[in-house]
């Protein structure tokens, strides 16, 4: 059992770091990127690219972290309250064989006694063909994509940091940013 633990924790450990740091990159990331550089078989190439895809997607991450996080939770005695509060969806916590009664009664009284419709989960492919669909010349933002897409931030984040110089430029400071805070990063549609 022991052995299992640590696989477990760095399981936790990369789904915890891509929600709290939309740039961070997964060593499984730059394992793939490292194979497909080196990679010549066509077909290999294929299944490494779709590999890569899940990964940058988070589906193979969150996948994993739905595995793992409940055994790493109990033997560390962290609950999904502080979990949740890192950032992890309860949906996702919910997956993962958390009870996620606690977080919703701390919610305070729902405003419709309707369930919700579970929510669709937005593809980063999704997210490019938004991206795709703007004219040359325009500016984008991050927060603008999720209000439009529905997607994460982090899977907003990954994708255009995969389409720099394919459908978008680098990342500017909003030249029109005043007041508090940071600028938002800008992308100019090419």
């Amino acid at each position: 059992m022991a052995a299992r633990a640590k696989p477990s924790e760095d399981v936790v450990r990369s789904y915890l770091e891509s929600i709290l740091n939309p740039t961070f990159v997964s060593p499984e990331i730059e394992k793939l990127e490292e194979q497909l550089r080196e990679e010549t078989d066509v077909i290999q190439i294929a299944v490494l690219k779709q590999a890569l895809i899940d990964e940058r997607e988070g589906t193979s991450l969150e996948d994993a972290f739905v595995e793992h996080a409940k055994a790493w939770a109990d033997s560390t005695n962290v609950g999904a309250k502080a979990l949740n509060e890192m950032g992890v969806e309860p949906g996702v916590l919910s997956r993962a064989g958390f009870d996620v009664r606690e977080l919703e009664s701390k919610r305070g009284p729902s405003k419709s006694t309707e369930r919700a419709a579970p929510r669709t989960r937005v593809t980063s492919e999704d997210v490019e063909r938004s991206i795709r669909a703007h004219a040359a010349g325009t500016m984008l933002s991050v927060s603008e994509l999720v209000e439009k897409t529905g997607a994460s931030n982090a899977t907003v984040t990954k994708t255009l940091k995969g389409l720099i110089g394919d459908a978008v430029k680098e990342p500017i400071d909003d030249p029109d940013h005043s007041g508090r805070g940071r600028a938002a990063k800008l992308y100019e549609r090419i």
